[in-house]
This record gives C-alpha cells, sequence and structure tokens, in this order.
C-alpha cells in the first residue's frame, strides 16, 4: 500500500504515477479511433508480411497433401489424420513392437 499521484497526462512515462480514468479514455480513443475492428482490405494490397519457413514467422499456405516435402506449406488437420490414419493402420498387430 501507498500513496500515489493521479496524473491526466497521455505522454506521460513516468512509473511513479497513477492515470485518471480521464487519461485512460483519452488513451483509449486514440487507440480506437486508429483501426477499425475488422479490416476489409483487397489481399493484393497486403504487403511487406514474410514467408513463413522454419525460422521466421509470416504468411504460410495450408496443404491437404500427403506426399509433399515442402517447408514452406502447413499441413491441414486432413493431411495429418490421413498420415496418422496410415501410420495408425501399419501398428495392428497384437503383439507387434516398435524395434
Amino acid at each position: 500500500k501507498g500513496i500515489v499521484q493521479l496524473s491526466s497526462d497521455t505522454n506521460s512515462t513516468s512509473e511513479t504515477l497513477a492515470a485518471t480514468p480521464k487519461a485512460v479514455k483519452a488513451a483509449y480513443d486514440l487507440a480506437a479511433g486508429k483501426a477499425p475492428s475488422s479490416h476489409t482490405h483487397p489481399w493484393n494490397q497486403i504487403t511487406g508480411v514474410p514467408t513463413a519457413s522454419l525460422t521466421a514467422k509470416g504468411i504460410t499456405q495450408l496443404s491437404s497433401a500427403t506426399n509433399s516435402t515442402s517447408e514452406v506449406l502447413a499441413a491441414t488437420p486432413k493431411a495429418v489424420k490421413a498420415a496418422y490414419d496410415l501410420a495408425n493402420g501399419k501398428y495392428t498387430a497384437q503383439d507387434a513392437t516398435t524395434t
């Protein structure tokens, strides 16, 4: 517990002042006015987003292929299930081992 000084500043970097509801509302209103909650840009207008890779975050394309060796596509649940079902079907002998 302690005594806190209030501030309505919206440009302060102080760690010893507490924001008033007025400051919080001003910051909220500024943020809310910057971008709508839903964007309607066509895909060809979206630029600057990198392609995903093994070492970088980014946009990736989905694939349901089960015979691909690509490292830039992401498997869909359909592809994962097909691979799982195939593997599960191969390991059905009652006393089978993995060695």
